[in-house]
């Protein structure tokens, strides 16, 4: 796997307002019913649906209406929303974006600036790939304007003369290919699996966790079993568990499990899965809110 996902910001997305998620290889997400679980779920599938440029097919499959995916708790009518992407070798990247429910689309702005960072090397490994299903591209260049805004222009040949077009100008299709270029690495994936302990026999369950840790995908798991949480080394679970809570105005937030602190003093005597099954979590969100108070 060369990139994964290490953190994911999403602003206006149902009950994900001002949400910040920190992920690592293995993440197994838990919470009460209804804090938010599904959602983050429906949010990674709106993410893969935003590359692919299949929005409106995806909304009709859901039964949804383009405002169903805004969120009731602000007034605002984008969505906007950040993903950081490590590399193996070592270097991040960003993308952000700004998604319009009225157009189904995202500004073309934000793609600038992420092919931007990326720089003239890969960008020119992108455009070799492109290559191959339109042979007419000659360059994909970013420039720098003022203020720091990006302007992404694509060159391309026919019979001998060079043509630069916009992004603004260039054809969705050809955008929404070029985003899965530059946000993909080949073999790049990441499982995602809502409640895994479901129809799977419990002597299986280890085996199925241990398959999970070592797959090479970045993997996202919910699960509402503390017998998935204790087959889990302390490592894995103090890095990828994370706890999802909602807040009094109803806006699901999330925090690492084991960074509360009477969750950590649990787990020196406790394996993860019982320290979640010794828990009252209503309790828990009082500690959580008591927490960001202090802070």
């Amino acid at each position: 796997m060369d990139m994964r996902i290490t953190h994911l910001r999403v602003d206006n997305f149902k009950s994900l307002v001002d949400f910040n998620l920190p992920l690592a290889k293995f993440n197994c997400l838990v919470g009460l019913n209804g804090s938010g679980k599904s959602t983050v779920l429906q949010f990674f599938d709106f993410l893969s649906q935003q590359v692919k440029g299949d929005l409106d097919d995806w909304l009709k499959k859901r039964k949804w209406e383009a405002s169903d995916i805004n969120s009731k708790l602000t007034r605002k009518k984008n969505i906007d929303f950040e993903a950081c992407l490590l590399h193996n070798e070592g270097f991040e990247v960003k993308w952000s974006a700004s998604f319009n429910r009225t157009t189904l689309r995202c500004t073309a702005e934000r793609l600038s600036a992420f092919l931007y960072e990326i720089g003239a090397a890969k960008r020119d490994d992108i455009k070799q790939t492109m290559t191959k299903i339109y042979p007419t591209i000659k360059k994909i260049d970013v420039e720098k304007l003022r203020f720091g805004w990006k302007r992404l222009l694509v060159e391309e040949e026919f019979k001998k003369t060079l043509l630069k077009t916009e992004a603004r100008h260039v054809a969705d299709g050809f955008l929404r290919m070029l985003a899965i270029l530059a946000q993909l690495s080949k073999g790049q994936s990441c499982l995602l699996l809502d409640e895994i302990e479901n129809g799977i026999n419990p002597e299986l369950i280890e085996f199925l966790v241990d398959s999970l840790v070592q797959s090479p995908p970045q993997v996202l798991v919910t699960t509402h079993s503390p017998m998935i949480l204790n087959y889990l080394e302390d490592d894995i679970a103090i890095e990828g568990v994370i706890y999802l809570y909602k807040t009094q105005n109803g806006s699901t937030q999330a925090v690492r499990l084991f960074d509360i602190p009477s969750m950590r003093e649990k787990l020196t005597v406790m394996g993860p899965g019982e320290v979640y099954e010794d828990t009252l979590l209503t309790k828990l969100d009082q500690e959580i809110n008591s927490l960001q108070q202090t802070n």
